[in-house]
């Protein structure tokens, strides 16, 4: 703190005003007020503010406002002096970088080595080269007056006898399902070429369901998301669906069933056909 800001903070302190008393009664900021007494006059927007300042000041704690004027300009010349060599500093800097980006020297396109020019070039006759062999080799195979003589069987030799075909009957059935009767609510299905019937149900939603092996039911409940149902018998199984777009898949020994799109129970009955 220099002789300015000694002599305001004094002025003040002998009042007894504190810098929020200042600033009631200057209205200028409490930072600005301590920026004053401690010359710190960069927090200013310019030098018309400073005076400004100063002269508000200087009214409320009865300095003489010509006298922090004269205290004033010999603080800012200080600060102008100091500051003179940095922004000297600044402008060599300034100098030397240009000096720099003058004296470097362009840089040259680059150009390709002769000698990579002379490698591709080779590659490519060695190429042209080992296809033409090949194709003077392929010529030479397919000329029948090569010069070869031909190798002709041995009539001695006994022909390798075909091995029998097997016999129709040994092939293994396909399993198919057919639809064989539709009626209004009853869909019957005949699975040929099996041992047994495998019923799997996969579930997309929640789905009643009821089953009957033969005529006698053997299951009967709700089945949710994600749940499966399967059952094997190798009689003749019905199945009724309570809501039949809650079932995602229904399947007899891997074969797909058809399930109709409707939110309306239906039964479906499936047969084995005998051998």
């Amino acid at each position: 703190m220099g002789d300015l800001g000694a002599k305001l903070k004094q002025g003040r302190e002998d009042k007894g005003l504190t810098l929020e008393d200042m600033f009631a009664e200057t209205k200028i900021q409490v930072r600005l007020l301590k920026a004053l007494e401690a010359e710190e006059f960069h927090h200013f927007p310019g030098e018309v503010y400073v005076k400004g300042a100063l002269r508000n000041y200087a009214n409320v704690v009865g300095l003489d406002y010509r006298e922090l004027l004269s205290l004033y300009k010999g603080t800012a010349e200080e600060v102008k002096e100091e500051e003179k060599p940095l922004q000297e500093k600044e402008r060599e800097k300034e100098r030397e970088i240009k000096k720099i980006d003058i004296i470097r020297p362009p840089r040259k396109p680059r150009r390709f080595k002769p000698l990579l020019v002379f490698a591709i070039v080779l590659l490519i006759l060695v190429a042209l080269v080992y296809v033409a062999g090949l194709l003077l080799d392929d010529r030479d195979s397919r000329d029948p007056d090569n010069g070869e003589t031909p190798v002709l069987d041995d009539p001695a030799e006994d022909p390798e006898e075909p091995e029998p075909d097997e016999e129709p009957g040994d092939e293994e059935p396909v399993p198919e399902v057919n639809l064989e009767k539709p009626n209004p609510g009853l869909e019957e299905y005949v699975l040929t070429g099996v041992e047994s019937l495998q019923l799997e149900i996969t579930f997309k939603g929640d789905c009643w369901i009821r089953v009957w092996e033969d005529g006698e039911r053997v299951s009967s409940g709700t089945h949710r998301r994600g749940q499966d149902y399967t059952f094997e018998t190798t009689g003749e199984i019905q199945v009724r669906l309570g809501n039949p777009l809650g079932v995602e898949s229904f399947t007899v020994n891997g074969l797909a069933v058809e399930i109709k799109d409707t939110d309306r129970p239906y039964n479906i009955t499936i047969q084995r056909e005998a051998r």
